[in-house]
């Protein structure tokens, strides 16, 4: 799945959602969900404006767009479980259309990171024997995605969670939930899963607790 093939589905999936806010009869939810689309249209348009070759950076403004899909996704099963909605089709049709969105984008998000391992395979490959500044060279050039990864904007949620556990070194994950509790337990959990994932924060478990540790 490449980048551009996402946009009929990402269309598709913004006239379905936008054309569910009419259906809603909670003026706070329509305004939420407004504010949500507004955002996730304009990180899609980022995510767009990019060059084709695979980045960092590039990924992880495919991670940011399915977070936006969940928080959307999220909203809509709250409008569905309080009932404030003049009609259910309109707004199951845009959950359909935002999941299936979110499958073309962890294909793309997928195909990323089978392009930054091989990126990073020819680096490592480049010379057979090299001489020290080579070294140094290639040892820069190899370690050089994780720094970016560092440095990358993280989403507001992610960056208060991973400078909490930088506060609070070796906090359970109970007491991640309890600090955060205006986020739901899938929110957070799925927040930590995606930094542990990018290595800015460690996890070890002992006797089946979680507790998570990051780098100052």
């Amino acid at each position: 799945m490449k980048i551009e093939e996402t946009t009929n589905y990402f269309a598709n999936a913004l006239v379905l959602v936008t054309g569910s806010l009419p259906y809603l009869e909670d003026d706070f939810f329509a305004r939420k969900l407004g504010i949500k689309i507004e955002i996730f249209t304009d990180e899609y348009l980022r995510f767009r404006s990019r060059k084709e070759d695979a980045d960092v950076a590039q990924y992880y403004l495919v991670e940011k767009l399915i977070t936006r899909i969940d928080e959307i996704l999220e909203v809509f099963e709250l409008i569905n479980y309080l009932g404030i909605t003049k009609k259910i089709i309109p707004p199951l049709l845009a959950r359909r259309s935002l999941l299936v969105l979110k499958l073309e984008l962890l294909k793309v998000k997928n195909n990323l990171i089978i392009s930054l391992k091989k990126k990073e395979s020819s680096v490592t490959s480049i010379i057979s024997k090299p001489t020290n500044k080579d070294q140094m060279l290639v040892k820069n050039t190899a370690v050089a995605p994780k720094n970016i990864q560092k440095n990358l904007e993280l989403n507001p949620n992610k960056e208060k969670i991973l400078n909490f556990i930088k506060k609070s070194p070796n906090t359970r994950t109970k007491d991640i939930i309890h600090e955060f509790n205006a986020l739901s337990d899938r929110t957070v959990k799925r927040n930590l899963g995606e930094l542990l994932k990018v290595g800015l924060i460690n996890r070890k478990i002992e006797n089946k607790a979680a507790y998570y540790s990051a780098e100052n």
